[in-house]
């Protein structure tokens, strides 16, 4: 049998005189007289910014965006210099489109959860499927159209890095206090 603290709630593995969390004197046990006892109530510092959830706002306004823009930076400049066939000019502009959108869509999805507005946890999802499915999308179409490309890795890393955030945004104690109505 466990006890509480009768002022502060804390467990304690058996009875003491006075709790050492709080240092208030307890009421002898007796079973004649009942005892109020006050009850832990959930706690508040999983509400917040912080743990994980902090962890995921930085990868999106911060780590994300900048290796997107590098990717773009990259496809536009060889866009920019290259004299290629007309297949190669469409495939770089499309990346360079495609990852330029995806760093600003990220920035976007990470600055709403970090000013914890209720609607950042449904932009971040919407970003982590679209985050998804248009790079694989992409390169399977540039796979099949001859271009070598890595298909297995990018498929991976894109529904990893998407799968377990969306799974983190649905089902963490954090994001729901956090992002609760009123």
């Amino acid at each position: 049998m466990s006890l509480f603290c009768q002022s502060c709630g804390q467990e304690q593995l058996f009875y003491v005189d006075v709790c050492p969390r709080c240092g208030h004197r307890q009421q002898p046990l007796s079973p004649s007289r009942p005892v109020d006892v006050i009850l832990p109530q959930p706690s508040e510092e999983l509400r917040g910014i912080g743990g994980w959830l902090l962890l995921l706002c930085i990868s999106l306004v911060f780590l994300g965006p900048i290796t997107q823009a590098l990717l773009a930076a990259k496809a536009l400049r060889n866009l920019a210099t290259a004299r290629v066939p007309i297949l190669t000019l469409v495939r770089l502009g499309s990346v360079g489109a495609i990852y330029s959108s995806l760093a600003i869509f990220s920035c976007i999805a990470g600055v709403l959860l970090w000013l914890e507005k209720p609607e950042g946890v449904t932009v971040a999802k919407t970003y982590l499927v679209i985050g998804a499915v248009l790079p694989i999308s992409l390169f399977v179409f540039l796979h099949f159209a001859g271009l070598h490309v890595d298909l297995f890795l990018i498929i991976f890393r894109r529904l990893l890095y998407s799968v377990v955030w969306y799974s983190y945004l649905t089902a963490s104690r954090r994001v729901k206090m956090t992002y609760r109505a009123p």
